[in-house]
């Protein structure tokens, strides 16, 4: 029997308090709404444990992640533009009819990684999952979150937006929602206001756990 959790540990002199960095930045997507796997931060705060979500009743899920779906090696996860590699992806591998949700959770998701600034937000870190060869695909939870910034001051994001890796500002983020994902500029507003809210819902129980 193989293994139902995943349990994730760092060296805390390079990666101080990293587990709870990615504890805190899941529990933000959960305030969004978005499917995450169970998580708990191990009582010390020296490993988060995730629950394995391509494990099934019947087995496993087929799970593939962008740089596959990009044909491409894990070496070149940091290359090209979400525009194609990842919104245009979508719209490719899923059915016309589950498109338009999947590209909506994903741009909540993507202006999410804005707002905590993961600039880890690479191909192999977003993944469709399916129960069958012939089954239809889905997105996958979400996994692998981290505020970056709280090690690397300043960095951009793994991929580019328009050309840049420069972090979008809010305009840019309603033109791509509107030009990748068919919001309309009210239904991404509203979008960007719900991470808003999801960081300061997220933010006493953050507090709290650093003060003590």
């Amino acid at each position: 029997m193989s293994a139902t959790h995943i349990v994730k540990m760092w060296d805390e002199d390079e990666f101080p308090e990293l587990a709870a960095n990615e504890y805190f930045c899941l529990t933000a997507v959960n305030g969004l709404g978005l499917t995450v796997p169970h998580f708990e931060l191990s009582d010390d705060g020296g490993a988060i444990v995730i629950e394995r979500f391509d494990r099934i009743d019947e087995g496993y899920l087929g799970f593939d992640d962008f740089c596959v779906l990009n044909g491409l090696g894990t070496a070149d996860k940091y290359k090209g533009g979400y525009e194609t590699r990842l919104f245009k992806r979508i719209r490719e591998f899923l059915e016309p009819a589950d498109a338009p949700q999947a590209l909506e959770t994903v741009f909540k998701l993507f202006a999410l990684n804005c707002a905590i600034r993961n600039g880890d937000a690479h191909l192999k870190n977003f993944g469709l999952t399916y129960p069958g060869i012939d089954a239809p695909l889905c997105l996958a939870p979400v996994y692998d979150l981290v505020a970056t910034w709280a090690y690397i001051p300043k960095d951009p994001m793994a991929l580019t937006l328009g050309g840049s890796t420069k972090w979008p500002n809010r305009k840019q983020l309603v033109q791509l929602a509107q030009t990748r994902c068919q919001l309309t500029p009210k239904n991404a507003e509203q979008h960007l206001e719900a991470a808003a809210d999801a960081l300061s819902t997220t933010s006493p129980e953050l507090k709290q756990y650093f003060k003590g």
